[in-house]
């Protein structure tokens, strides 16, 4: 089976969201599937192509294949051993030919092949487990990245909305200018704006883009694959939980995998112990010998005696000790996560607040003020320059924190474990 990179490509340019292969993972998971011809993705669309196409996961799941080849044919019998021997008399005899031969079969005394399957299929199940850790690190990373794109997003409208409002100031500022009502240095400030926030919205649209193709290339999609996806910075509700220890015990795949590591590790060492005794070789035999026909039975095993598997056993008790640190060590890093994380998130909660009640009701109650006076006839070019620059600020600022909530519930999800599929909130600036 030759590598065959054109037919790779043209696979990978079949990828969509409505491919076939999306609805049938859809319906192995139990969610909704994609509604075909559609062309517009959602956050929760996304996740579905994410887990379907992701290169990450693809990897781990033909890791996994190999742990299960490797366990459904664990422990089997070894294969008899056919040995001969041809000697021929020299001194002179009538029959100078000797020729014999056995047979061999290793007898597992020792009980190590139900050890060997036990290993093979803790091993599977570990392999197991890292997909799912994969797997739900993956959509965690995505809804980030995703939250990321659509702030990125909502950022550049914002800009594109400073620049229609000081391109409109600027034309008042051009008829001042010309009636000296202010001078070059005051109108040069608006110029400065104008060609400061361009730029942001330039860098802005490049950000967006390349967050854009990173969550192509997160859903296994081609750089220019034709789809259209929604901007949603969305969260689902926070789930809080009482005893942050037991719980991320319980449900973090991390450490799920570190308790599945462990346990490949007792297995280990029990199949160490196992290897100190010996196996029984033993079989048939037959010799010709001066014509004569001669059947017998042979066999031996090796004497524990100066080995014994000593090193084997120090290693794989050494292997298991250093396992149940991972495991210990795994839990502390998830508790401590979760307690950052959980504060960060309500830190992020208050800053969002703070905005929503008092900076962004101050900040258009300052336009609407400048409105009015405009409308009078009282124009402040400068103050009218501020206050729309200060009210762009604080939205910024809203959608930041916003953001950081989000991402901050995002990570205290991925840290608990996956959960039962939810509706999302959308949160719009």
């Amino acid at each position: 089976m030759p590598l065959d990179g054109e037919a790779h490509r043209a696979a990978w340019a079949a990828r969509s969201p409505e491919s076939e292969s999306v609805r049938e993972f859809a319906e192995r998971v139990g969610v909704s599937p994609i509604s075909p011809g559609e062309g517009e993705l959602e956050l929760a669309d996304g996740e579905i192509v994410a887990l379907a196409f992701n290169p990450e996961l693809r990897k781990a799941r033909a890791r996994a294949a190999v742990a299960l080849a490797h366990s459904e044919y664990a422990g089997l019998w070894d294969d008899p051993s056919l040995s001969f021997d041809v000697l021929r008399i020299i001194e002179s005899v009538p029959d100078p030919w000797v020729i014999g031969g056995m047979v061999g079969f290793i007898i597992p005394l020792s009980g190590r092949l139900p050890v060997e399957r036990a290993l093979a299929s803790a091993e599977h199940e570990l392999e197991l487990r890292r997909v799912a850790e994969a797997e739900w690190s993956i959509v965690a990373q995505f809804r980030s990245t995703w939250s990321e794109w659509s702030a990125t997003r909502l950022r550049a409208e914002l800009v594109r909305d400073l620049l229609a409002r000081v391109e409109s100031i600027l034309s008042v500022v051009d008829r001042l200018e010309a009636a000296q009502s202010i001078n070059r240095l005051e109108g040069r400030l608006f110029r400065m704006e104008q060609a400061s926030r361009h730029a942001e919205s330039l860098l802005l649209d490049s950000q967006a883009e390349q967050l854009e193709l990173e969550l192509k290339s997160m859903m296994g999609l081609m750089p220019d694959a034709p789809i259209t996806m929604l901007p949603q910075v969305a969260s689902k509700a926070l789930v809080t939980v009482d005893d942050a220890f037991n719980t991320l015990e319980q449900r973090n795949p991390t450490v799920a995998v570190q308790r599945s590591a462990y346990e490949v590790a007792e297995r280990n060492l029990h199949l160490a112990i196992r290897k100190q005794y010996p196996d029984l070789q033993i079989g048939p035999s037959y010799e010709w010998d001066e014509g004569q026909n001669k059947v017998g039975l042979g066999g031996g095993f090796t004497l524990p005696l100066l080995n014994a598997n000593r090193q084997g056993i120090a290693v794989a008790q050494a292997e298991r000790d250093a396992s149940r640190a991972d495991y210990e060590i795994a839990i502390e890093r998830a508790v401590n996560s979760y307690t950052r994380s959980n504060r960060h998130s309500a830190g992020a909660a208050a800053a969002r607040h703070a905005i929503e009640k008092d900076l962004l009701p101050l900040a258009e109650a300052q336009i609407d003020d400048e409105r009015r006076l405009a409308e009078l006839g009282e124009l402040n070019v400068l103050l009218t320059l501020e206050s729309v620059v200060r009210s762009h600020d604080i939205k910024v600022q809203l959608i930041d924190a916003r953001l950081a909530e989000t991402q901050a519930t995002f990570r205290l999800q991925e840290l608990l474990g996956p959960e039962p599929r939810g509706s999302v909130t959308e949160v719009q600036p």
